[in-house]
């Protein structure tokens, strides 16, 4: 279950990834304070989401609730998979290149959207369920420095400019369906 849990994680977070991405090549950065905020908001949605879980599947019986797991992971990887509204670039609303407070709390949400669904169904992982809110936050960070990092590169390579923002929605997406389709035999 901890490698179902980590894979969610990842799965999740990736998207940051695109993200930072696009921000690095639009030479923009985020400072430590609003890392921090991202940081923190990441934490407190995907605790909440943990909670909310283990209120709705304290009621549940053990089958119902492995079945529910299982559906919000698949309708979470399909709608990952269909959104095409995220934009975070409009986030750098006054054009200074640096990501501030206001519009890091607006990326925050922006990102934890997802993870505060697939939260609700790792709490059905058992005390797995509680690292989600530990390696969520971690891997949004992690997936959004090295994508500004290799964003500030891929300047230099015109072929990486046109990686669509998209394919790492549809990455995280199926992987999330991947581990819906493990929970359904586990």
């Amino acid at each position: 279950m901890f490698l179902a849990i980590l894979i969610l994680a990842i799965s999740v977070s990736i998207d940051s990834f695109g993200i930072g991405i696009t921000y690095g090549i639009r030479n923009t950065t985020i400072g430590k304070l609003s890392a921090t905020v991202l940081f923190v908001l990441s934490i407190l949605f995907s605790s909440i989401s943990i909670f909310l879980g283990n209120v709705i599947f304290s009621i549940i019986p053990e089958n119902v609730v492995k079945f529910i797991s299982i559906i919000l992971l698949f309708g979470m990887g399909i709608w990952i998979i269909l959104e095409t509204i995220k934009n975070p670039i409009i986030l750098d609303l006054n054009k200074s290149n640096t990501i501030e407070l206001n519009e890091a709390f607006c990326l925050a949400i922006a990102l934890s959207i997802d993870s505060v669904c697939v939260g609700i169904s790792c709490s059905s992982f058992g005390n797995y369920g509680l690292l989600y809110p530990i390696l969520v936050p971690i891997f949004q960070l992690l997936f959004l420095n090295s994508g500004i990092i290799l964003g500030k590169n891929f300047t230099k390579i015109h072929l990486f400019k046109h990686i669509p923002l998209k394919l790492w929605n549809i990455l995280s997406g199926i992987l999330i369906i991947a581990i819906g389709i493990f929970r359904a035999f586990v």
